[in-house]
C-alpha cells in the first residue's frame, strides 16, 4: 500500500518536472516578449500637461516589447511590422537609459542591431484601443528569420477558474487519487 502511494508520487513529481511547468527550457539566444495595456491619462492631467511629449496623451493603449540578446553573435536588421501607427520610445534595459527619445512609426519599426547582452524595452503608443487580435498581427523578423514574440497568457473560463483554485483543486485530486489507491 505505502510502496503504490510512494510510485502514484514519485510519478506524478517525474511528469511535473520533466514535462509540466516546472520543466526546464530550452536555452534561447534571443527572447522577444509582448505586452499591452490600455493607457488613461487623467482629464485634469491632460488639460493642463506641458511636457516634453504631449503626442501621447491621445493614445489608447501601450504595447511594450522586450527584446534580449543571451547568445554570442549580434542580431541585426530587426524589424517590427504592426497592425497600427503610433509613436515609440527605446531604452536600455540594463541602465534604463534612454535612446533617441520619442519618435513616430507608421506600422513598421526598425533597430539596426542588438549586441551580444543587450536588452532593450520598446515602447510603443497608439491612437488604437488594445486589442489581443493584434498580436496574432505582429511580426517581428531579424536576419535570423522571424523571431517569436511571447505574450502573457490571459485564461479565460474554466482555465481561469482551475488558475484561481489551483491550490483546492490539487488538494482534490491527492484526495481522489488516496481514495482509489486505498
Amino acid at each position: 500500500m505505502v510502496l503504490k502511494i510512494a510510485l502514484i508520487a514519485g510519478l506524478g513529481s517525474i511528469l511535473a518536472f520533466g514535462f509540466g511547468p516546472m520543466a526546464e527550457k530550452g536555452p534561447r539566444d534571443i527572447e522577444v516578449n509582448g505586452a499591452s495595456y490600455p493607457f488613461n491619462v487623467p482629464n485634469g492631467l491632460k488639460e493642463g500637461y506641458i511636457g516634453e511629449t504631449p503626442q501621447i496623451l491621445s493614445a489608447q493603449s501601450v504595447w511594450e516589447f522586450r527584446l534580449r540578446n543571451s547568445g554570442p553573435k549580434e542580431l541585426a536588421n530587426i524589424q517590427f511590422k504592426l497592425p497600427f501607427s503610433g509613436f515609440y520610445l527605446i531604452r536600455d534595459g540594463n541602465t534604463a537609459r534612454q535612446g533617441s527619445g520619442m519618435a513616430k512609426f507608421n506600422r513598421m519599426l526598425g533597430i539596426e542591431r542588438l549586441l551580444p547582452g543587450q536588452y532593450l524595452v520598446v515602447t510603443l503608443w497608439t491612437a488604437e484601443k488594445q486589442d489581443k487580435e493584434f498580436e496574432q498581427s505582429i511580426r517581428v523578423t531579424s536576419n535570423e528569420g522571424v523571431l517569436d514574440v511571447e505574450y502573457p497568457i490571459e485564461p479565460s473560463g474554466l482555465l481561469a477558474w482551475l488558475e484561481r483554485n489551483k491550490a483546492l483543486v490539487g488538494l482534490s485530486l491527492v484526495v481522489l487519487i488516496l481514495m482509489v489507491v486505498l
